[in-house]
């Protein structure tokens, strides 16, 4: 067989978290990706999005602890990775706090309990988590989307604090499979948008894209553009 000479496709695939708080329409933005989109619907909420949007919502599975479970995410992709890159065309994790944060709220409360003899080992599998399932969902071939919550709370000083449910280390590890890190939140006047945080070409650091359609219709297309250093948009 001959050895490619050039890549069958120039499109710079999507490889994107979106992060934000509730309400700010991170699982809508699904809707408006290139379809079918497969949910790994592990805050158990895909259905939601049905009809929602011009993209065709696929579950990834049936079974709700196929959805949650890291090992089993990673078997059925490896398993069906020819199907999904011959039928699907982005796949999505909505969201990664639903598989992390159970797992180290486990890892915690057996450690106050004293159940853990030793209580950094107990954390081992919350790092095992992004490790089985990002290569799986890379070799599909899939534009592939990341999506995890913030949550707004008050420290001990009652001083109102936002913090992401996806911990440092695991963000990190996840940057090596991402070309761009979105946020979404709600601008002044009550409209929903996403900002680019981050992305590997530099380009579009900043600017911040606002759904004035409704279900972000056109907005993956700006966000594209963006990246690839050909819009300036609005900065935020």
């Amino acid at each position: 067989m001959a050895l490619p000479r050039a890549f069958t496709e120039t499109r710079i695939p999507r490889h994107w978290v979106v992060r934000g708080a509730p309400n700010t329409g991170k699982s809508t933005f699904l809707t408006a990706l290139r379809g079918p989109v497969v949910v790994i619907d592990a805050d158990h909420r895909a259905r939601e999005l049905a009809g929602r949007g011009p993209a065709e919502i696929w579950p990834f599975s049936t079974k709700p602890h196929e959805n949650t479970d890291p090992y089993l995410i990673a078997q059925i992709l490896m398993r069906d990775a020819e199907e999904y890159a011959r039928e699907v065309r982005t796949i999505a994790v909505d969201s990664v706090s639903g598989i992390l944060t159970p797992i180290i709220a486990r890892a915690m409360a057996g450690n106050k309990r004293g159940e853990n003899k030793n209580k950094v080992a107990a954390f081992v599998e919350k790092a095992q988590v992004l490790r089985l399932i990002q290569d799986p969902l890379a070799a599909t071939g899939c534009d592939i989307i990341y999506i995890w919550h913030e949550e707004t709370a008050f420290d001990n000083n009652a001083k109102r604090v936002t913090h992401q449910t996806v911990p440092d280390t695991e963000r990190k590890r996840l940057q090596r499979s991402l070309n761009a890190l979105l946020v979404a939140d709600i601008d002044a006047e009550g409209r929903r948008r996403l900002r680019i945080g981050w992305s590997r070409s530099g380009h579009g650091q900043g600017q911040a894209f606002v759904d004035t359609v409704g279900g972000w219709v056109g907005v993956p297309e700006q966000i594209d553009a963006a990246l690839a250093g050909a819009a300036r948009e609005e900065a935020l």
